[in-house]
């Protein structure tokens, strides 16, 4: 990952950053910030998902996916056959919340299977009202339970799709639909 990422500063033409199932972890979250920072504007889509990045690892990119405005897609979710996971519980939910508010230009967040629980979802439910351009939200086997997937499908108006499978919802999240 230090390799790349030093290397990464001679090649600023990258607009699709793939790194998914790649055991990045917490501790190469910096490596992928550099990454981020030398890609500048032109990066609009960024997938690490499937490295065992908790919330502290997300909240050291945070400010530069704030900050960038062409990011249209990001995925912190699993990888289909993957043995890794993301685990970015309510700290990473935080930071994901803020980069909801923040960032204007996010169209597509996929963080299915991290572990954010119905606390998660309650914030990313309250971010996802202030934000217009968000449009897919891939949301599944998150533990949010009705009290987490509510705030969530209370604000969803903007969003074409959205994945909220294997959350152990009652019947009482049909209401809001």
């Amino acid at each position: 990952m230090i390799a790349l990422s030093n290397s990464i500063h001679f090649r600023k033409v990258i607009e699709k950053l793939n790194l998914g199932d790649n055991s990045i972890t917490d501790y190469g979250m910096n490596s992928v910030k550099n990454i981020i920072q030398a890609c500048g504007t032109k990066l609009t889509a960024i997938n690490l998902a499937s490295n065992m990045i908790s919330g502290e690892g997300i909240e050291i990119l945070l400010d530069d996916l704030i900050q960038n405005t062409s990011l249209k897609h990001l995925d912190l979710g699993v990888l289909e056959a993957s043995m890794r996971k993301n685990s970015l519980g309510i700290q990473g939910a935080v930071c994901l919340s803020a980069l909801l508010i923040r960032n204007k230009s996010i169209e597509s967040l996929s963080i299915n299977d991290n572990d954010l629980g119905s606390d998660g979802g309650e914030c990313i439910g309250v971010a996802l009202a202030q934000n217009s351009t968000l449009k897919a939200l891939k949301i599944s086997e998150n533990d949010l339970k009705s009290e987490g997937a509510i705030p969530i499908i209370n604000a969803s108006h903007n969003l074409e799709t959205l994945a909220l499978a294997k959350n152990y919802m009652k019947s009482d999240c049909g209401k809001p639909l």
